[in-house]
């Protein structure tokens, strides 16, 4: 039972690292918030709307950021979403980008790790928007 949770981990880390390496083709870097820009990987265990927080368990451990009005979240590289709608995304692989201004960590971007598809939006709905 050990040696096949160890491959699942194993496959998780390899799908993070490959997608983070496609997500690092894209344009412009985030635009930093105050701190040194650190970059941390994992999968969306929590995201609490009222605090405008969210946590990610990943290598290093649990990690929680804040959201500011200047925080981007996407789904890969197509598309951006509203706080609000993260909480859809839970157990998701992503990649945040922050800034460590000492009490908090913000992000600046979050990148959902999925695959790309056209007109779809979380709950079924249909995109219309050219």
């Amino acid at each position: 039972m050990m040696r096949g949770r160890s491959v699942a981990k194993g496959i998780v880390i390899a799908a993070v690292t490959l997608a983070v390496a496609w997500l690092h083709s894209a344009g412009a870097p985030a635009r930093e918030t105050g701190g040194p820009a650190i970059e941390a990987q994992g999968i969306l265990v929590s995201v609490d709307s009222d605090a405008e927080v969210f946590t990610i368990a990943g290598e290093a451990g649990t990690q929680e950021f804040y959201v500011t009005p200047d925080t981007i979240i996407e789904l890969g590289r197509a598309k951006r979403i509203a706080f609000r709608d993260l909480a859809n995304f839970i157990g998701t692989a992503s990649v945040v980008l922050s800034a460590d201004t000492g009490a908090r960590q913000d992000a600046s971007r979050v990148t959902l790790l999925v695959m790309p598809f056209r007109d779809t939006l979380p709950g079924g709905g249909r995109d219309h928007t050219p």
